[in-house]
């Protein structure tokens, strides 16, 4: 089985406005814990944008193939 691949904000955004139309904006957010579904937890922030993962204590919470680099240039935490 392929490897998920994560979201965009783009995506999230799109999927969002469908939520809303569907009646679903007044629903509370559950967050998968990893690309299998095999655990959950609620969400409760927002993004927060330039978190340093450079920090060994930052960098060992990352997901397997996710580099310090990547999430510099190509990530934004959100939750």
């Amino acid at each position: 089985m392929a490897k998920q691949k994560a979201i965009t904000v783009e995506q999230l955004h799109a999927a969002c406005e469908a939520q809303m139309k569907a009646g679903n904006g007044k629903r509370r957010i559950l967050l998968s814990g990893d690309d299998e579904g095999n655990s959950y937890h609620e969400l409760f922030y927002g993004f927060s944008p330039g978190m340093d993962f450079s920090e060994p204590v930052m960098a060992c919470c990352l997901p397997f193939g996710v580099t310090a680099e990547a999430v510099a240039k190509e990530y934004i935490v959100l939750g």
